[in-house]
């Protein structure tokens, strides 16, 4: 029900609008970044049914969250973490560097244990084979999945970068090449 801008079915004609039932943020303060904060909090977030946020420090989407996971910063990642940017043609795989100060997480683990948890829950295994590799302790297959299914990063390899083929040792920065490898 929003009378200040009518009632819009944002799912198009062919689709059944579906009420959202989860806002689940990661690693942003999605409050702070709203454009519109206040009808934010006052009439979207209350027809939510849980909100849910991931972050290293505590931010107003934290406190107005109903579940809040805290998370290891950049230096205490346990599993290599792999970031880009589309101004400028490099990729970096990173590993912390330090043990976790406090009782964190990386992302990842924490979204595979909400799903063992949930196949615990529901009997339904397709939550926690979803977070197959990350549950092994594996997450190099995903990043190394990002980078085969990606025509500037394919034939790069998540063991090359880091070992340094490309660059620092676990801190690789690559130039991507428009020529073949």
């Amino acid at each position: 029900n929003t009378p200040k801008y009518g009632r819009k079915v944002f799912t198009g004609k062919t689709h059944m609008p579906s009420p959202s039932k989860v806002r689940w943020v990661v690693n942003v303060n999605i409050l702070n970044n709203a454009k519109h904060h206040y009808d934010m909090v006052k009439n979207v977030d209350p027809n939510i049914e849980m909100l849910i946020t991931q972050d290293i420090e505590m931010t107003s989407d934290v406190n107005h969250a109903d579940v809040a996971f805290a998370v290891n910063s950049w230096m205490e990642f346990t599993y290599p973490e792999m970031t880009a940017t589309v101004s400028n043609p490099w990729v970096q795989i990173w590993k912390g560097g330090i043990k976790p100060m406090f009782d964190t997480k990386d992302d990842i683990e924490i979204m595979a244990g909400v799903a063992q948890a949930l196949t615990k829950e529901t009997g339904d295994k397709r939550f926690a084979d979803y977070w197959k590799f990350a549950l092994e302790g594996r997450t190099d297959i995903y990043l190394q999945r990002l980078l085969d299914s990606s025509g500037t990063t394919n034939g790069y390899t998540v063991n090359d970068i880091m070992s340094g083929k490309y660059g620092e040792p676990g801190s690789a920065l690559l130039m991507f090449r428009t020529y073949p490898r």
